[in-house]
């Protein structure tokens, strides 16, 4: 079998691709970070130097062997929050063991990354030459955004010191490196492996890359199968495997293996946790049953915590919301609590998302504001930053009372990373005129780091998605700071900076307006006019501050609006003559046939199938309602399908990607949408290939596509028809 499997594994060997799919992502919803202290963290009065210690030296006592290896097994069987509620007592009796907390470590990471990033910091100064304090510091490092990509080099730095036999050592080296997209080093450090965990992370590898190169598909679930059949005992594998078919719409299929997982290792809430997601509504009644039965075992803050997010995703609110009081009052210290205080506002802004009135704007703000009074925060408190502080911003940079939103601007800029935010802060102060000294410092701020996130995670990036997010980054941070330095009156240098966040997008909408306004300010107001027309084609929502400067500047140079109507007509038109001409140059030559042609069911329970599209133009279109730019289009995309809806030459459908059919019917209904649409089961990832939303395909008569447009829309239903009548 595992000649078999390494066959598989050989043949399937192809240039390195990005996964879509993360290990460090999946399994139980991240709490908020703490840097707080657990006590027996300190390891200077705890844990003295000594010498490295591995697996197979003496332990000093029976305890302390059964203390390793009980945390050791719980890590096998994917038990994370086991590893943390036994681990502290078992560290506090054997404070010198350096693998005992290595394995307490291990479990922290994927609680609180933070507070594991920091005990394995301490662990590594107290003991740098243990390799299990390079264990520890890698496994921590791959769970933290900030520090991910170190934690190759830790767990190789734990390679080169370790001198036992335990297989989860070498394993976690082959897991870092395959959570870091490492493909080709993955392959050559198992090349001369055939032990089962080498054969087990090679079949996720594989399936990792699958996501992105469909002809590894196949290759890859037989690779899981023979992994299993090679060690049926391994519960991180069949996890994986559940996950990978769940994910691509083979719930039937996945369901026996989340539950197989599950009576293999029953406490770990992890799997727990995924296999209540992928229940969702239609299960509602098995979600519920297993929820209570878990629960009647298990009510450590973490659990009552996930419990109440899977109640909620199933349909059943009043069981959430019951769970969620029993967590605030029976453990309102803990990071959990805090947690689900913040989702009672996260909840409620998702609700109202893209209807906030000013009656629900000012309950949302009340929510926020509630949250912050919460009296337990942790940390560096990371969901004040992310959720509240960041929340009010965005509700009061364009019309909140000053002192109320220069109080919150202090707040988002503290509790968030500066480079982050920096540009959106020193565009509303100038925008509101408030500040300006500060915007201009927060400009350059943004100027200096733009590219500081991208630098870090360009692993994650192709070469042309990595060009394309520079651009956007860097015309940000010069938009921001032109415009506070055109508040300032700077007028040379600001203009030097719209100018670039123009070149470097040319379809920044804002930067746009900034430009202009520039140009209106050194009085070339016929170059400010071609600004906002172009701007106002990029505009979407019922925020045109281009329009709205065009039809300033035209009643400033003419003395009214006499005449406007007409003028605006001419500008749109000669805008949109030159966008057609751009659009119909994109055409793909020669057409792209489509390898794996959809067969897929409508919410209807019809089928549809790219072939019966064939001898009309098509429209295929890939959105999900979890995807806000794609939710933010339907209403311009309803209107194109009632344009076409009697036109016999044209079919338009859509291809929804939510886990749940319950999600995109809902919507429908209740937004009385009828465009068509299709239920995905897999085969956007594994015959389309898709990785951006939305994305739209146009279709000709013969079957080829001619056009794809990646991204949202400024003008749809023209740029969308431009399409279609070029191909009829």
């Amino acid at each position: 079998m595992k000649t078999l499997l390494r066959a598989i594994l050989l043949a399937a060997l192809l240039p390195v691709a990005v996964e879509a799919t993360d290990d460090r992502f999946l399994g139980v919803p991240r709490v908020p970070r703490s840097s707080s202290e657990l006590p027996g963290s300190r390891l200077s009065a705890e844990a003295p130097r000594g010498a490295p210690r591995n697996s197979e030296e003496p332990r000093g006592t029976d305890h302390e062997a059964a203390a390793v290896a009980r945390l050791r097994e719980l890590y096998r069987l994917a038990d994370d929050h086991a590893i943390v509620r036994e681990g502290l007592p078992l560290i506090l009796r054997h404070p010198s063991s350096t693998e005992l907390r290595a394995w307490y470590i291990a479990g922290l990471a994927n609680t609180e990354s933070e507070k594991a990033l920091e005990m394995a910091r301490q662990l590594r100064y107290a003991h740098p030459r243990d390799p299990w304090s390079w264990f520890a510091t890698a496994i921590a490092q791959v769970y933290t955004h900030q520090e991910g990509m170190l934690a190759p080099e830790s767990s190789g730095k734990m390679l080169s010191l370790y001198q036992g036999t335990d297989p989860e050592v070498f394993r976690l080296h082959a897991f870092i490196l395959r959570t870091n997209q490492m493909h080709e080093e993955l392959e050559r450090y198992l090349a001369d492996k055939t032990d089962s965990w080498a054969l087990a992370e090679g079949a996720m590898d594989l399936d990792h890359r699958s996501w992105r190169d469909q002809t590894l598909v196949d290759a890859g679930q037989a690779a899981l199968l023979a992994a299993e059949e090679d060690d049926p005992a391994d519960v991180r594998l069949v996890l994986h495997h559940a996950r990978s078919l769940a994910g691509r719409r083979r719930r039937e299929e996945a369901m026996p293996l989340f539950e197989r997982a599950i009576a293999m290792s029953p406490g770990s809430l992890s799997i727990r946790t995924e296999y209540w997601r992928y229940l969702g509504r239609e299960k509602q009644d098995v979600a519920a049953a297993d929820i209570e039965a878990f629960l009647a075992r298990h009510s450590y803050p973490a659990a009552l915590l996930a419990a109440q997010r899977a109640y909620r995703d199933v349909g059943l609110g009043e069981k959430a919301a019951a769970l969620q009081q029993r967590l605030l009052a029976d453990f309102p210290e803990s990071v959990q609590a805090e947690l689900a205080a913040w989702n009672t506002a996260s909840d409620y802004m998702r609700e109202h998302r893209g209807k906030l009135t000013p009656e629900t704007k000012a309950e949302a703000i009340r929510y926020w504001r509630e949250f912050i009074d919460y009296p337990f925060h942790h940390g560096k408190g990371r969901y004040l930053g992310v959720g509240a502080y960041t929340a009010l911003f965005r509700l009061l940079k364009d019309d909140g009372p000053p002192e109320e939103l220069l109080e919150v601007v202090d707040a988002y800029l503290a509790f968030n990373e500066l480079h982050e935010v920096a540009a959106p802060a020193a565009e509303a102060l100038a925008t509101r005129g408030l500040r300006l000294d500060q915007a201009e410092k927060l400009g350059r701020i943004a100027v200096r780091d733009a590219l500081v996130r991208l630098d870090r995670d360009a692993t994650f990036y192709t070469k042309e998605e990595y060009a394309q997010a520079t651009g956007i980054a860097k015309a940000i941070g010069h938009s921001a700071l032109g415009w506070a330095l055109l508040k300032r009156k700077k007028l040379e240098e600001a203009g030097k900076h719209l100018r670039e966040a123009v070149k470097h997008n040319p379809k920044s909408a804002p930067a746009r307006h900034h430009l202009g306004q520039w140009y209106e300010a050194t009085n070339q107001l016929t170059k400010a006019d071609e600004t906002y027309t172009l701007g106002m084609t990029l505009e979407r929502g019922p925020e045109a501050p281009n329009a709205d400067a065009l039809r300033a500047l035209y009643v400033k140079r003419h003395g009214s609006e006499e005449g406007w109507p007409a003028y605006l007509a001419a500008a749109k038109e000669g805008t949109a003559s030159k966008a057609r001409r751009e659009i119909l140059g994109s055409r793909i030559v020669p057409a792209r046939a489509l390898a794996k042609p959809f067969s897929l069911k409508t919410l209807a329970g019809d089928t549809v199938s790219f072939q019966s599209l064939q001898g009309k133009v098509a429209v295929v279109k890939f959105w999900g309602v979890w995807c806000g730019p794609c939710v933010a289009e339907m209403p311009d995309f309803q209107k194109l399908v009632d344009k076409y809806a009697n036109d016999p030459k044209v079919a338009i459908v859509t291809i929804d990607s939510d886990k749940d059919p319950e999600t995109p019917r809902k919507f429908m209904e209740k937004h009385n949408y009828r465009f068509p649409v299709l239920l995905d089961d897999g085969w956007i990832s594994r015959g389309a290939g898709l990785n951006s939303y939305p994305t739209a395909w146009f279709v000709g008569a013969d079957g080829r596509i001619a056009f794809e447009k990646k991204g949202v829309s400024a003008d749809l239903v023209n740029e969308y028809s431009w399409r279609i009548e070029a191909l009829k």
